[in-house]
């Protein structure tokens, strides 16, 4: 009897290690990171689905048209945006600098116009104005 609680008890614990560290197999590892590591540029990539109201997380590259955006977050009250042109040069970054004092004011970014909704310092929220 005491055997067969001591084997129950030892499975259990064996199941809990193996549940809190993984697999150590190296091979399974790799092909695990290289998967999150595609599918987080992929998503970073990924067209919005919305054009019109545009949420832009800080540090996430956001494809608008022919245009890539990244929110580089706040630096002494002042949001930092940095705009690709792919069409022009899709290695130089256009920065651009908001003060708070400009919600609710228009913006152009990459050759399109935005209305500033709200900064914050995870995330920068704009709606595109009609051209």
């Amino acid at each position: 009897m005491v055997l067969f609680f001591g084997l129950i008890a030892s499975l259990f614990v064996g199941f809990i290690y193996l549940a809190l560290t993984g697999p150590r197999d190296p091979r399974y590892r790799r092909r695990l990171e290289e998967a999150a590591a595609s599918f987080k540029q992929e998503l970073k990539s990924r067209k919005p689905v919305d054009t019109v109201n545009i949420f832009l997380p800080v540090g996430e590259r956001v494809r608008i048209d022919n245009n890539v955006v990244i929110y580089r977050g706040q630096e002494n009250k002042t949001a930092l945006i940095d705009v690709f042109i792919t069409d022009l040069d899709p290695q130089t970054p256009y920065r651009h600098r908001i003060v708070r004092d400009d919600i609710g004011n228009e913006i152009r970014l990459g050759g399109h116009s935005y209305r500033i909704i709200s900064i914050g310092g995870k995330k920068l929220r704009l709606k595109r104005i009609k051209n």
